[in-house]
């Protein structure tokens, strides 16, 4: 593993000229919001769900051991940090750098990252818009809780003598905030962080929309301000080394083991970083004899004061760093925590319980919404959804009608606050969520059907899988069809290497791709069930069912699962069995990749048009040949 630089500051005078202007711009910008930073906080803090009963990596459902960090002491364990590297910087903010540390985690689903990995996995079946909680916690601080807006009161009652202009752009400044908030997910080994002065915000917008449209495009993300790129830096000084304590606190170590079927000495890859960090030699010995709260804390916080100070040393104006060889051997730790504990904390009983239920439950949620008409079928705009927001005796109707059922009495309440706005976002990030979705399954049954992918390579479930096979028909009819055309034949002759032969062929395939593209959207509005194409009401009605499990804790997902699912009491015991009662490796669900089809794009669509195009056109050809031996034959 190698640590990246991905600061991007230039190294010319204009360049450099241009970081200065765009940061003193930032610097204003904030400077605006630092006297109202309480203000802030403490209207963020009503929407804030990160309390002390919900812990980070191991789930709060399987009771882990008394101590173990949960996410409210890791994002002030985060603001913390944070604030004391940017006391160390005059061009830093050190209060606004804290607020977006204190709620960067706002958006967190149930159990999680497990929460948003389930939810998104099934959402990906029907081409519905992905879900990161980085984005989720954004999106409902702007759009769905308006606290900008909230905010602008609070500081306007308290300052009667505030202008209107004043007010108008502190609110247009919140943006950078929920930009910080929006770009914090960056799980990559950088050591060098740096803004993207020149960001605005239609730009930060267009981000939020890409994280829900556009799978893995959150860890692309830069952020607007200095602050910002701090506090992705110091969200994984925070939890790399409390990660590495709860493993420890928890019981779940193991000197050595097996991971894919490969050996490793996990204590002696720790001894090695805590040495390369300049800790004691006995330094592990001090972890397995920590015993108390107090001692594992003390312990985290003793690597965390090593990586703080190496920030306080190599950070450069408008640039977060770490030196190389510290940020190497920080994410290296990440590593072995990953490898050792993270990626088997959740179960597979957890996932094959869930998982079904989650589908159901947003089934469910979508079914109400339509046949009671609250989403429009016929004119989804004007939806009834988007008027409870302004209409109390609309909302009190709807919380009657369902007082006497517990289950759609929470879901009705949920829905009867979404403002027009987040519904009109929901509205559009189903469209581009799907137009996004089919393009990359396109592409996949665009190389299935011209011989670059074998088909059996596919590993696509349910719609996802409808989908592509209907592409790949969609894709055979266009060949066969364009093979009855004389001209056409000689045109693509598929073992031509000439330059423009080839050329041909990829604006024909293009220009198929998008008929077959077009073709497909056109069905989307009445849905096309054997085409895995589900009516767009219902989509839209499934996907704010998906927004209210994603918006319950920990607590209020077990209730509603128990109501909906009503497990058994051997199931409820199954699933309440502590850390140390089964072997994780045995008993695990791994968090794979968000699906195999975006693997087989990586590395194989990614090279279609570099590929030899014989290769690339032997499907065309064989069809063709076949309806020449056919007409030969008759």
């Amino acid at each position: 593993m190698k640590a990246r630089d991905i600061s991007g500051v230039s190294n010319s005078v204009f360049g450099k000229l241009r970081d200065e202007i765009g940061a003193l711009r930032k610097r204003t910008q904030l400077e605006r919001l630092e006297p109202y930073a309480k203000i802030i906080d403490e209207v963020f803090e009503k929407y804030n769900t990160d309390d002390n009963s919900r812990t980070m990596m191991f789930k709060l459902l399987r009771n882990p051991v008394e101590g173990t960090v949960t996410r409210r002491k890791h994002t002030y364990n985060c603001a913390e940090i944070a604030g004391e590297i940017a006391d160390n910087f005059d061009w830093l903010n050190s209060d606004i750098v804290r607020v977006m540390a204190r709620h960067h985690d706002i958006g967190h689903t149930f159990l999680g990252h497990s929460g948003e990995w389930w939810l998104s996995s099934i959402k990906d079946t029907y081409g519905m818009p992905n879900f990161v909680h980085n984005a989720i916690g954004a999106r409902n601080l702007s759009i769905r809780y308006k606290a900008q807006d909230e905010i602008i009161e609070r500081i306007q009652r308290e300052n009667p003598n505030i202008s209107k202009s004043a007010l108008a752009a502190i609110k247009n400044d919140m943006w950078l905030i929920f930009d910080a908030i929006n770009d914090h997910n960056g799980e990559k080994s950088e050591y060098s962080y740096a803004p993207d002065f020149s960001k605005k915000k239609e730009q930060y917008e267009n981000e939020l929309m890409g994280c829900y449209t556009k799978k893995g495009f959150d860890r692309t993300l830069i952020p607007a301000t200095a602050e910002g790129s701090l506090m992705r830096l110091t969200d994984k000084i925070s939890y790399i080394p409390f990660d590495l304590v709860d493993i420890f606190r928890n019981r779940c170590n193991m000197p050595k083991g097996k991971i894919d079927g490969t050996e490793y000495d996990f204590y002696a890859e720790y001894q090695k970083a805590f040495k390369e960090l300049g800790m004691s030699d006995d330094s592990l010995d001090k972890l397995l004899a920590c015993k108390t709260e107090e001692d594992y804390d003390n312990f985290a916080k003793e690597m965390q004061k090593i990586f703080i100070e190496d920030v306080k040393k190599n950070t450069k104006r408008n640039n977060i760093r770490m030196s190389p060889e510290v940020s190497k051997v920080m994410h290296r730790i990440r590593d072995i925590n990953n490898k050792l504990m993270v990626n088997y904390t959740v179960m597979k009983e957890d996932h094959e319980q869930y998982v079904p239920a989650l589908e159901g439950m947003m089934k469910s949620a979508g079914r109400f919404l339509t046949k009671t008409g609250i989403i429009d079928a016929n004119n989804i705009e004007d939806s009834l959804i988007a008027k409870f927001y302004n209409d109390p005796k609309q909302t009190e109707l709807l919380l009657d009608s369902a007082k006497n059922h517990e289950l759609t009495y929470g879901f009705a309440k949920y829905i009867s606050n979404i403002t027009p706005e987040d519904f009109a976002f929901t509205i559009e990030s189903c469209k581009k969520a799907f137009e996004e979705t089919i393009k990359g399954e396109i592409d996949v049954a665009r190389a299935v059907t011209t011989g670059s992918v074998d088909a059996v390579e596919i590993q696509a479930e349910g719609k996802k899988k409808e989908r592509i096979e209907s592409f790949i028909r969609d894709f055979e009819e266009i060949l066969e069809l364009t093979y009855e055309d004389s001209t056409m034949q000689r045109m693509m002759n598929p073992l031509s290497k000439n330059p423009i032969d080839q050329f041909k062929r990829k604006v024909w395939l293009d220009k198929a791709s998008a008929k077959i593209k077009d073709r497909a959207i056109s069905k989307l509005k009445e849905g096309s069930p054997k085409d895995g194409i589900i009516p767009f009401h219902e989509m839209v009605a499934m996907e704010i069912g998906a927004q209210y499990l994603a918006s319950l804790n920990d607590y209020e997902w077990k209730k509603v699962y128990e109501l909906y699912s009503n497990p058994s009491k051997e199931t409820k015991e199954s699933l309440a069995r502590t850390y140390d009662s089964f072997d994780f490796r045995a008993e695990s669900q791994k968090h794979k990749a968000w699906d195999n089809i975006q693997k087989l794009q990586s590395k194989e669509i990614s090279n279609t048009e570099k590929k030899d195009n014989t290769s690339v056109f032997a499907t065309i050809k064989n069809l063709w040949d076949l309806r020449k031996n056919n007409r030969e034959t008759r």
